[in-house]
């Protein structure tokens, strides 16, 4: 077989390229949290604003339907704290209180 040469040539183009690249990926991670508040707020802003808009269609300023959307999410998960977690600790202590028994109610032993 005969050996054939290989030329592999990258311009100093694609260099500068991919040297921003890198150098922009470094700033989003210098800038992280920064970013995921913008996201968060962007997620937010776009899951209120139909609420917003039929609120607005009632004649409600943009102002006040936007603070009312805000208190209508913050009261729903406000109840929902309220109605899931007290079960939810009682079931735990009542489990952990009668853990003890049904640990030693199983009776192991070496054999």
């Amino acid at each position: 077989m005969s050996a054939r040469e290989t030329v592999i040539s990258i311009s100093s183009g694609t260099i500068v390229r991919g040297i921003l690249f890198i150098l922009l990926l470094g700033f989003l991670w210098y800038l992280q949290d920064i970013v995921l508040v913008l996201l968060t707020a962007v997620v937010i802003a776009s899951a209120i604003e139909p609420l917003v808009a039929s609120l607005t269609r009632f004649g409600l300023p943009r102002v006040l339907a936007v603070i009312t959307s805000y208190l209508i999410v913050v009261g729903a998960f406000s109840a929902a704290i309220v109605l899931f977690v007290p079960p939810v600790l009682d079931d735990a202590a009542s489990f952990l209180a009668r853990l003890p028994e049904t640990l030693s109610s199983f009776n192991i032993s070496e054999a």
